[in-house]
């Protein structure tokens, strides 16, 4: 078998990169948003995979400037040898081939642009909104602990001063000093509900890169049209 015969076909050496199927239409989902993923961790998200990528494409370009021009050229050569081939013709056959997928590959990356600037418009005012409630719920949680956490010494501090004022057990009974037990268990309840809120928004803000709606459950967003409205003033800005 003669070295020609083993050699590639020019479509088969050119079609290296696959096109661009992530965000088109009639792609799988669940590809697309693994596409996302992939691509956060590679602009910084995952350091690993940042580190493996950036080597990749040093090692790539330090091959292609290293050996490229006598790859095509041995190619042509023996292109020439198996059916007389032309070197020049083979050699633009390659560059109209490159082109080709170049102008395609920009093509693909426009509209994956698109599709994740689409994307971030939709979910941005709401993860905005989603951490301002996250924000707002640790502020109150903190309080209603705060409260409970010293309760018993507010309590026992009035009962102290009633006492001394000459008040009976129960008078101050009577009195019902704050705050009561029917407060204090009012704020356990409301520190559950709000813990329950927290938990659905958490699950929202790290569904990367979906950030499904549906897992806040009901879950109000008091900020989502301020958000949304500022996202959208942001926008007109750019343009």
């Amino acid at each position: 078998m003669k070295q020609s015969e083993a050699l590639p076909s020019t479509t088969e050496f050119i079609s290296v990169f696959l096109p661009i199927l992530a965000g088109q239409s009639g792609t799988d989902p669940e590809f697309t948003f693994d596409m996302e993923t992939a691509e956060a961790n590679a602009n910084g998200k995952d350091p690993v995979v940042s580190r493996a990528l950036s080597q990749l494409e040093q090692s790539f370009t330090e091959l292609f400037q290293t050996v490229g021009r006598v790859h095509f050229l041995q190619i042509a050569v023996q292109a020439e040898q198996a059916d007389a081939t032309p070197i020049e013709t083979t050699l633009r056959n390659f560059n109209t081939a490159v082109s080709r997928e170049l102008a395609q590959a920009k093509t693909d990356l426009k509209q994956w642009d698109a599709y994740t600037k689409q994307r971030r418009n939709q979910v941005t005012p709401a993860l905005l909104a989603a951490g301002d409630s996250q924000f707002e719920i640790g502020k109150e949680l903190k309080r209603l602990r705060h409260s409970i956490l010293t309760a018993e010494t507010t309590r026992h501090q009035a009962e102290g001063k009633y006492r001394a004022a000459g008040l009976s057990k129960q008078q101050m009974l009577d009195i019902k000093i704050e705050p009561t037990f029917e407060q204090i268990e009012s704020w356990r309840f409301l520190i559950k509900g709000l813990e329950t809120k927290q938990r659905l928004l958490q699950s929202f803000t790290e569904d990367f890169p979906r950030f499904r709606m549906e897992r806040l459950q009901g879950v109000e967003l008091p900020t989502l049209l301020v958000r949304q409205s500022q996202l959208t003033e942001q926008n007109k800005r750019l343009k």
